[in-house]
């Protein structure tokens, strides 16, 4: 019953968890300080260029708390909800942003690499979406 608490952790008590515990939160800061550096602008904000490693900061903590605030408040999701998640929800937008990524580009560009790249979009998007009505077809007869 223990294990419904700390989970794999049950196990390690004093420095050995403190250290396991420090490893996983120093790896949440360090993924919101590339999250705040790829995606949120890094230093750029409003204000003089004195202020930018503020803003940074700033950022990264949002980005932290947001991980955080997210893992604290669903503790215990099994691994085949966030398979199921992956394979119904995430990869069908990940398949459909793709795809108007590519046609926005071809849009605009108007050359014939561009054209090239739309159509392997909708070739890999076909086969994606085959391979799920089949996998769908195949676990309804069983």
């Amino acid at each position: 019953e223990s294990e419904l608490v700390a989970g794999f952790r049950v196990e390690y008590s004093g420095m050995k968890f403190a250290l396991i515990q420090l490893g996983e939160y120093a790896h949440i800061l360090g993924a919101s300080f590339l999250g705040a550096l790829l995606f949120l602008g890094a230093w750029s904000g409003p204000g003089p260029d004195w202020l930018g490693p503020g803003w940074f900061l700033l950022k990264a903590m949002f980005v932290f708390l947001l991980v955080t605030w997210v893992r604290w408040s669903f503790v215990r999701i099994r691994v085949d909800q966030i398979l199921a998640l992956s394979w119904k929800a995430l990869l069908p937008m990940t398949l459909a942003l793709l795809l108007l990524t590519a046609i926005v580009v071809a849009g605009r560009s108007g050359s014939a690499a561009a054209g090239v790249v739309l159509r392997l979009v909708v070739v890999v998007a076909w086969f994606a979406e085959g391979d799920v009505v089949v996998a769908r077809s195949s676990r309804g007869a069983q």
